[in-house]
């Protein structure tokens, strides 16, 4: 199990990376965008944040077999995909909100950190749940 804690780990540092380093550059390209378009995109953002949740909660490793190494690449892979999507939405709808206001939310981006780092919780607690 130790070997699968580190590979999550490892999977969920990148995703904290990639996310990191995109957050100003999806700053910079939401500014560009004409400001009488924020409400739709952010209707557009809260859907694909559903969407994208209801394939990662739909996911378990519950049911993998965590030592067929296609199975558990197949289940990183599968929550990579989701919970980095959720993050960029989350930094999306974050920054819209900050340009919609001319301010910091801090309410807003406090929320949308402690729901991302539940969502990691849970990629921990999933794994662990395993008795493969």
């Amino acid at each position: 199990m130790k070997k699968y804690i580190i590979e999550n780990t490892f999977k969920n540092i990148i995703i904290l990376i990639l996310l990191t380093i995109s957050y100003h550059p999806i700053q910079n390209s939401l500014r560009d965008i004409n400001s009488e378009n924020y409400g739709n995109i952010l209707i557009a953002c809260s859907i694909l944040v559903t969407a994208v949740l209801f394939a990662d909660y739909t996911f378990t490793y519950m049911h993998a077999n965590l030592s067929n190494c296609t199975q558990r690449y197949l289940g990183h892979l599968t929550t990579f995909i989701a919970i980095l999507s959720t993050g960029f939405l989350l930094e999306s709808i974050t920054c819209i909100f900050n340009l919609m206001t001319g301010k910091n939310l801090w309410i807003i981006n406090g929320m949308s950190i402690m729901f991302f780092v539940s969502l990691i919780m849970y990629d921990f607690w999933d794994l662990l749940q395993n008795k493969h």
